[in-house]
């Protein structure tokens, strides 16, 4: 299979397929999952993506003979250079968050009570 894009894909492009992981054994076809696909070839312009696909292979969701179901897309992933960089809450905040529910609760449930 051979796809052309009209635009370079970007650095660090990852190639997926959707379907089994495994190739159809006896006409059962495992479970379908994206999975991560090798043996994908980028040309030097990085626009032309060439791979290899066959009926009842690898990522086909068709058992039937003849029928190919081999959903295939490109990826890139972000890496985030920092993880430290998400923001939280204080521990100290999430405490204090926690006793004024806390404290909330009691009182909503004293209402309940007399009422």
């Amino acid at each position: 299979m051979t796809i052309t894009y009209p635009q370079a894909l970007p650095a660090g492009v990852q190639f997926w397929k959707y379907g089994p992981a495994t190739a159809t054994v006896g006409g059962v076809v495992a479970a379908s999952t994206w999975f991560q696909l090798s043996g994908v070839n980028l040309s030097g312009d990085r626009k032309t993506v060439t791979y290899s696909i066959t009926d009842n292979g690898v990522g086909d969701s068709d058992a039937a003979v003849g029928s190919i179901r081999d959903p295939f897309a490109p990826v890139v992933i972000p890496v985030m250079s920092d993880p430290s960089s998400i923001p939280v809450d204080a521990p100290w905040a999430l405490v204090s968050l926690s006793i004024v529910l806390g404290l909330l609760g009691v009182r909503w449930q004293q209402r309940q009570a007399r009422g």
